[in-house]
């Protein structure tokens, strides 16, 4: 098994040596073992480098932020803060209190959510915090905890699905191929 993570990440320098020879610039990371191996779906997306420590980041509500916008900025994505219960959501407070329990599947896993979401303070009206903060974490924190907590390299960008795009475009030929036919049967009537 040790030769063959050996020959799948020699094959990979091979690619990446074939591809500077025929003046194509590579760009993405080295292939992780992990990927060389054959694990992971999808395109290996490598996290930016970390500029300061779990630690740091926990006592620190502006590096966190600036840590967090950078991570973001270099994922392509958007970091707007949410809003529960009439009032931004403290995306530091999430951090530490998903972090300092072993991070966002642990908590899952040991079903401990009422612990973070009993660590803020909402309105009776906001009855759906708990399910807020998960889908929050997950879409604004997840990434973050994979660089910052458990020191991640990256992940891996899932692909669209392309069985689904042939349907998009047969629709849409489809439908040119009738709008035609309806100018055609109005010009000649």
């Amino acid at each position: 098994m040790r030769g063959d993570t050996r020959a799948a990440a020699e094959m990979s320098v091979a690619d990446a040596a074939a591809a500077a020879d025929k003046g194509k610039e590579k760009v993405e990371e080295p292939v992780p073992p992990a990927r060389a191996a054959g694990g992971g779906n999808g395109r290996f997306m490598a996290y930016p480098a970390r500029m300061a420590e779990h630690k740091s980041v926990v006592a620190d509500a502006a590096l966190f932020r600036a840590e967090l916008e950078k991570l973001h900025a270099h994922m392509g994505t958007k970091l707007k803060v949410p809003i529960i219960g009439g009032k931004d959501l403290d995306l530091h407070q999430l951090f530490k209190e998903v972090t300092s329990r072993g991070g966002i599947d642990k908590v899952k896993a040991e079903n401990r959510w009422r612990e973070v979401t009993a660590s803020f303070i909402f309105p009776a009206t906001a009855t759906n915090a708990s399910f807020m903060l998960k889908k929050y974490y997950m879409s604004l924190l997840y990434h973050f905890e994979q660089l910052y907590f458990f020191g991640g390299q990256g992940w891996y960008q899932q692909e669209s699905d392309p069985r689904s795009l042939p349907c998009i475009e047969v629709r849409a030929e489809t439908q040119n191929i009738d709008k035609r036919k309806r100018a055609t049967n109005a010009s000649s009537g």
